[in-house]
Formats: C-alpha cells, sequence, structure tokens
C-alpha cells in the first residue's frame, strides 16, 4: 500500500486578473500549504478504478476530482490495471481550501508510483491543469506565486515565517458560482505584485498587510457579513492580517508566534465553526 498526504492549500493574496475565450479565468494568487491540515490517500492495486471515502457528502465517481485524476492518469499513460484509492478527509469541504484538488494532486503522486510510470513532476503539470486551476499547485505544495489559469507556478525562495488561526463557519461557497458573481461586478485588469514580493522578500508584515487582497471578499462579506465579522475579530484579537483563502468561506488570521494563534482560537471554538492552527 502507497500512503500520500494531501495538504490544505491557503491563498495568501488572489486576484483574478482576466478571463480566457475559452472562459478559464487568469488568476494572480500567492499560495502556500497547510502540512497540519491534510487529507490522507491510500492506494493498492485492484482490477478496477475504486474510491472509498470516509466523509458523507463527497462526490462518488466522474464528479468527484479524486476520480476524475484516476481516470485522466490511467487513459493517458495507457494503464491496463486499476487502483483502489481510500480518502480520509480531514479539509473541510467548500472552504476555499482546495481539499478536493489536493486530492487530486494526491492521486496524480500516489498512482504514479503505484503504477510505476516514472513521470516527473512537470510532467505530471499538464495533467493537473486539465483536472482543475489549483491542482497544479497542490503537486508542488511549496510557497509559490501562481498564474496563468493556475498551471504557471514560481517557487518562492523568500518566504516569511508566521503562524496560522483558521476559522470556517457554517458557510458554504461554491467556487463556480464565486466566479460567475465576480465576472458580473469586477472588470478584471493584470496585477502588479512588485510591492508584494518585496514585502515577502523583506518580511515586511505591515506592507504585506496592505498588498495582501483576495478578490472574492467583496461578493462573500456582502452575502454573508459574519465571515468578514470573523475576520475583524482576527484583528483585534492581534492578528497582523486577516484574509479570506479562496472563494470562502474560511477566514485566515495571520499572527507572528503560535502561541498568538492558539490564544486567539479559544475565541472562536464552537460547534458552528471548524477552527484549526498551523505554524508555517
Amino acid at each position: 500500500m502507497i500512503r500520500e498526504q494531501a495538504p490544505a492549500k491557503v491563498n495568501l493574496s488572489l486576484h483574478i486578473t482576466g478571463i480566457r475565450e475559452d472562459g478559464y479565468h487568469l488568476m494572480h494568487m500567492v499560495n502556500f500549504s497547510v502540512p497540519g491540515l491534510s487529507d490522507v490517500l491510500d492506494f493498492e492495486p485492484a482490477p478496477e478504478l475504486e474510491l472509498a471515502c470516509d466523509a458523507a457528502g463527497v462526490p462518488s465517481g466522474k464528479d468527484n476530482l479524486v476520480y476524475r485524476a484516476m481516470a485522466l492518469l490511467k487513459k493517458t499513460c495507457r494503464v491496463d490495471c486499476g487502483a483502489k484509492v481510500t480518502l480520509e478527509k480531514h479539509i473541510p469541504m467548500q472552504a476555499g481550501l482546495a481539499g478536493g484538488s489536493s486530492d487530486a494532486a494526491a492521486v496524480l503522486r500516489g498512482l504514479n508510483r503505484l503504477w510505476k510510470l516514472g513521470l516527473s513532476e512537470q510532467q505530471l503539470i499538464p495533467l493537473a491543469a486539465a483536472i482543475g486551476a489549483d491542482v497544479p499547485y497542490c503537486l508542488v505544495s511549496q510557497p509559490a506565486v501562481v498564474t496563468g489559469i493556475g498551471e504557471k507556478i514560481e517557487r518562492l525562495g523568500a518566504f516569511p515565517n508566521f503562524a496560522i488561526l483558521g476559522v470556517k463557519p457554517a458557510v458554504d461557497m461554491a467556487t463556480p458560482e464565486a466566479f460567475r458573481e465576480m465576472d458580473q461586478i469586477q472588470r478584471h485588469k493584470p496585477y502588479d505584485d512588485r510591492a508584494l514580493r518585496a514585502a515577502l522578500r523583506r518580511q515586511d508584515f505591515d506592507q504585506l498587510s496592505r498588498c495582501c487582497c483576495n478578490d472574492f471578499e467583496q461578493i462573500v462579506f456582502k452575502k454573508h457579513p459574519e465571515v468578514e465579522a470573523i475576520g475583524s475579530a482576527m484583528r483585534e484579537a492581534g492578528a497582523w492580517m486577516a484574509r479570506m483563502s479562496g472563494s470562502g468561506s474560511t477566514m485566515i488570521g495571520y499572527f507572528k508566534t503560535a502561541e498568538q494563534a492558539e490564544t486567539a482560537a479559544a475565541r472562536f471554538k464552537s460547534p458552528q465553526n471548524i477552527v484549526f492552527t498551523a505554524e508555517i
């Protein structure tokens, strides 16, 4: 049996910079992964493609990114056997944390090993891009600037150390719907990231708090003010920045130390919220 971890992805910054003629959105994102919050996938030989998951509400069959990744790799590489993938979910769904995309990336890595295909990361990235915009980054899972439709990944050599507090309220956001709403209210334009890159190199938290933005916040906060309120409470609790990840609804509070993040987490623990902390 082969095991792969699929860590959650967080957007430090997210801009929609255009739309291609084929309808795909162009993005500028600064991403990092959260190893402390990961799904777990086990791979074993099987006659056909099989997917088992311990979580209710996870799509099955061709509607699942995991299954699509399995089928695409099998078809592309002309593999004549199957595999059973067992998925243990820990990343909350519809949270802006790319759980499904990270699972799909883990499938590409895991089946590449199980089937002994010998594909490099660069060979897997085009397959990942065909599955979903976040899947190429999730193959890399290191701090990076991500552009294009998600397939252009530039690893960041300098990235600040900080701690995060994540809070997902009982609000689910569907990414396709969020993109449609953004298209109606925003004229997407290129993003000049020079100030953001300089702040990252200097580990300048004050400048980062001014540079980092998530375009989706303008629609999510209007529809769900309780999400914005979580960010405000995080800043009151000592966060140097609070930003939504992806299309939401998880808010990420950024703290200078793990102790600060852990202390702030106590304010948000409730049956309605999913709360996690991590050091980056």
